[in-house]
């Protein structure tokens, strides 16, 4: 069997593993209604988030357990991490409830005064962005104390309890902003519409066979995502969470660190590339950028040349090589330059979409064999980064570059 996971910005909750093999109940409570099984958290003030969700393999009754940088999907083979479905992060998580906060609280005060008290006063303003960022671990009434540089900017204006006259579900009382509880859940309307979203679009996939939900990171231990996990999810799928979620991250973190193989495969969220040039043909190359060689001979130089698929399982540490020749017999330098896009399958780097990632330059100064000296470029893929490394095989002077593989 496999699990959603809904993880922070972290990678293998290996531990969690060790520990429900060895306790089955640990980190979670059983609920004997529908939903099977829910959640059971901890007050801890939570820490950034990312929306839902990572796959991972149960074997018999115990969940065996993967978490993913950015939320993505895969399973546990052999104490690694093989991903199964691309990364889904966005910033929809629980960052965007902060922000709605945020934002709302610029509504009341008007973006000129908050954006003064933003400016002059940054370390009350963190305190501020910490107890909102710990509101998401309550489902009621709740209250935050105005920073006093905000409420003295503010007072200049007006008094403070005329920004809070006719808006909704908000009061100002003895120095401190009240929040309804109706008015607190509608800050995480956009972010849980698009876990929604996301999650479903997963499940969509017959070939996961998805009956666990994990929740892991500061913004599980909301009440109010749970509630909405299992009221949208629970009835097909199990909703877990361990006890300490934030600490699973840091867990995980850690033992990436220690040993990056740990994650055996990722899909690619892009479609990867590089320009290469072919022989002009102008049935298929018209209208495209043209090379002409010393000896008259007319190349395409826009072709895209392709390393990897969008949605591709590309293994830990993967090598691919390719071999390229000059198209001139005098040139003394070849370039590789190199594209990602979101699409699956294009035949050029100029079509739409494509975007030049970076590039790299190798030199050739033996010109003897003219066009039939040799190129070599490899292609290694890591666990969240590839690099490309080009070789002129005449003097093996090499030349290499790093690109970001977990971008989107």
């Amino acid at each position: 069997m496999r699990a959603i996971i809904a993880p922070d910005r972290a990678l293998a909750i290996q531990q969690l593993i060790q520990s429900w093999s060895t306790s089955p109940s640990q980190g979670i409570s059983e609920d004997v209604g529908p939903h099977g099984l829910c959640v059971s958290g901890t007050s801890a003030r939570p820490a950034s988030h990312t929306a839902p969700s990572v796959l991972a393999e149960t074997t018999g009754s115990v969940p065996r357990l993967a978490s993913w940088t950015h939320a993505c999907q895969g399973t546990v083979e052999e104490g690694h991490l093989k991903e199964l479905h691309a990364a889904s992060g966005n910033d929809m998580g629980g960052q965007r409830v902060d922000g709605n906060i945020i934002s709302f609280l610029k509504d009341i005060f008007s973006e000129e005064t908050f954006d003064k008290f933003e400016q002059e006063h940054p370390t009350e303003l963190l305190k501020l962005k910490c107890d909102i960022a710990n509101l998401k671990s309550y489902d009621t009434d709740v209250t935050i104390w105005c920073p006093l540089n905000l409420k003295e900017i503010a007072s200049q204006r007006q008094s403070m309890e005329c920004y809070f006259e006719g808006v909704r579900g908000v009061k100002w009382e003895d120095g401190a902003i009240m929040i309804e509880k109706q008015q607190l859940r509608r800050f995480f309307d956009n972010s849980l519409r698009a876990i929604e979203n996301n999650i479903k679009q997963i499940v969509k996939n017959t070939e996961l066979r998805i009956e666990y939900m994990l929740l892991v990171g500061g913004y599980s231990q909301s009440p109010t995502l749970l509630e909405f996990m299992k009221k949208h999810f629970g009835s097909r799928h199990k909703i877990l969470c361990p006890d300490e979620p934030q600490v699973a991250i840091l867990k995980g973190a850690i033992i990436y660190g220690k040993k990056p193989t740990v994650v055996k495969s990722r899909i690619s969220t892009l479609t990867y590339g590089f320009a290469t040039s072919i022989t002009f043909n102008e049935s298929v190359h018209k209208g495209k950028s043209k090379y002409v060689n010393s000896l008259g001979d007319e190349y395409c130089d826009v072709v895209f040349e392709k390393l990897v698929s969008k949605g591709e399982s590309v293994l830990c540490d993967e090598l691919r090589v390719f071999t390229r020749w000059p198209v001139d017999p005098t040139q003394t330098a070849m370039r590789f330059r190199f594209y990602s896009t979101k699409r699956q399958n294009v035949k050029f780097v100029d079509d739409w979409g494509v975007e030049c990632i970076g590039s790299l330059s190798v030199g050739m100064p033996n010109t003897d064999k003219g066009m039939s000296r040799k190129v070599r470029l490899e292609v290694k893929f890591g666990s969240t980064e590839m690099k490309a490394t080009a070789t002129d095989l005449e003097d093996f002077k090499t030349k290499s570059v790093t690109f970001d593989f977990m971008s989107k």
